[in-house]
């Protein structure tokens, strides 16, 4: 097996080094990511009119949808992570600077401009 970093190298791995197997995976992991972020879009506004707003502007919109699933870059991981973050902070009480501390942490793997949450999620 080819040894690659991070999840490239599952994807290829279980693509058996095809192309077109290891293309479908790719694509698979990055629709995921984007339905996790939708969910959480959905989850963290609390009006029923805003939580249709908020789910249409992000879903629906074409840039994020070719950004994210045509020619997918790594920022909708990051994005994921940033969401879970903020979902995690507005909803438990307990332990959460812990589990922000490890999700932005997590985060910083896929991208490193974001540890600048760190700052911010504090005043949210």
């Amino acid at each position: 097996m080819v040894r690659m970093a991070g999840y490239k190298s599952y994807t290829f791995n279980l693509g058996f080094g095809k192309f077109l197997p290891t293309l479908g995976l790719f694509k698979a992991l990055f629709l995921g990511f984007h339905l996790g972020n939708c969910w959480l879009i959905y989850r963290i506004f609390q009006a029923p009119a805003q939580k249709k707003f908020a789910l249409a502007l992000y879903g629906l919109n074409p840039m994020i949808i070719t950004e994210s699933l045509v020619s997918p870059h790594n920022e909708v991981m990051m994005l994921f992570f940033v969401l879970l973050g903020y979902f995690f902070l507005k909803r438990q009480k307990y332990f959460r600077s812990v589990w922000i501390i490890i999700i932005v942490c997590i985060n910083k793997i896929c991208k490193h401009r974001t540890i600048s949450c760190l700052d911010i999620f504090p005043y949210l």
